[in-house]
């Protein structure tokens, strides 16, 4: 896999572009952590809600019907609940 990187501060945003002969698993491994990157997830911190990019979740964990994830060192719960 070769890796090219044209930074020029004309540019107005990000633009990816994959060039490969066959859809194989790894472009696939490639595309879910591109869009994983505008991804986010809605957790709260005791009586905080914090909106997290989902890529800087460590792992996900449900106990006792409730789930938690782990981002940046930090324990948060994943709810429906409302304030």
């Amino acid at each position: 896999m070769k890796i090219e990187i044209d930074v020029n501060e004309n540019y107005d945003d990000m633009k990816v572009r994959i060039e490969c002969p066959n859809l194989t698993p790894d472009v696939e491994k490639v595309l879910s952590v591109l869009r994983m990157m505008d991804m986010q997830i809605a957790a709260r911190k005791g009586d905080e809600m914090h909106i997290l990019d989902a890529a800087g979740v460590l792992y996900v964990e449900a106990v006792d019907r409730e789930t938690f994830l782990l981002y940046s060192g930090e324990c948060l719960r994943i709810g429906t609940e409302t304030l």
